[in-house]
């Protein structure tokens, strides 16, 4: 107990918009792009593929590093802005990549990668003491940096070892990070009193603090006027309107007392347009379980994924991927 002390005391001296400040950028940051590395397992339940040699039927290694940068936000010595409204300037950008065993080669081909990179406006506002919602923007390149469209005549198909895919999209966000204990009235009511809280009673208060983390959003993919805004190939199989969630959750026990955590992530898509193939997935899903040992950054990760592929080219493949690896942020 003796350990929570210099915590009590920076619990009460710390202002209040430094702590909804903090708030925001962890609840953002929580559904931002994150980094893992897995061995993946496939299951296919579409129709039958003719696999080509590097196409990635099976894969030893799937690995992301994402990150993104900021550029500018709101400082919470700026009162006005910090307790009531937030905004955070950004660019987000991804690489994900699988590598290849075909079982034909001793080497294991890397299949196209997905690369994103963009710009993301965060706005968030205070609700109340333990909700603050906010508003999303991306702007975003989408590709698998290949040159060439990759059709393969005789399989009538792209091919996924080299095939072209380029999307830009607009995608908008609505979400809310919400505790689940009121934690600015309890400071508060230490700060009134002018003395740190009881041992026990901050101790059950920090283990009882969960915060839940989600956004609904509607995305346009390249669909316009120009070249440059259209999505390749465009065979009417990947859509370009959509809307999907994401939902992340966990406590804030082992950011404080660096204990085991244990957080989950889903992420899901429903293609709103027509397709022309109608053996092609109008949706997709990805759940992320992560074992965080010691409160620690990284974590060992169970992942699951079902619908169509989520990586560039693969889009007309639907299945379930399931993998276990690390999950390399929190």
């Amino acid at each position: 107990m003796k350990c929570l002390a210099p915590l009590l005391l920076l619990i009460a001296t710390t202002s209040f918009s430094q702590f909804v400040y903090e708030d925001f950028q962890r609840g953002i940051s929580r559904l931002d792009e994150k980094s893992y590395v897995m061995h993946p397992w496939f299951i296919y339940t579409g129709p039958s593929i003719d696999w080509q040699p590097g196409e990635g039927e099976r894969a030893i290694i799937e690995a992301k590093i994402a990150h993104t940068f900021t550029l500018a936000h709101s400082h919470y010595k700026h009162a006005d802005l910090a307790r009531d409204r937030h905004w955070r300037l950004s660019i987000p950008g991804s690489v994900n990549f699988r590598l290849s065993n075909d079982g034909k080669k001793l080497t294991s081909p890397s299949t196209p990668p997905s690369n994103k990179i963009g710009l993301r406006y965060d706005l968030g506002w205070t609700k109340n003491n333990n909700r603050i919602d906010f508003f999303r923007a991306d702007v975003m390149h989408y590709s698998n940096g290949q040159g060439e469209s990759g059709y393969d005549e005789d399989l009538g198909r792209y091919s996924y070892a080299d095939g072209d895919f380029s999307t830009n999209y607009v995608r908008l966000s609505f979400g809310s990070t919400r505790f689940r204990n009121n934690r600015r009235q309890t400071i508060d009511s230490a700060l009134v009193k002018q003395e740190a809280l009881p041992m026990l009673q901050a101790e059950q208060f920090l283990q009882r603090t969960f915060y839940t983390s989600w956004l609904l959003y509607l995305q346009r993919d390249g669909h316009g006027p120009l070249p440059v805004l259209d999505y390749l190939p465009d065979d009417g199989n990947y859509g370009h309107w959509r809307v999907g969630l994401s939902l992340y959750r966990a406590s804030l026990l082992s950011e404080i007392f660096k204990a085991p955590l244990i957080s989950y992530r889903l992420d899901a898509a429903i293609i709103l347009n027509e397709l022309e193939n109608e053996d092609v997935s109008h949706v997709q899903a990805t759940g992320r379980l992560v074992y965080h040992p010691w409160g620690a950054p990284w974590g060992v990760m169970l992942f699951g994924h079902v619908g169509r592929d989520y990586l560039n080219i693969r889009y007309t493949i639907k299945g379930a991927i399931i993998g276990l690896g690390l999950h390399l942020d929190l």
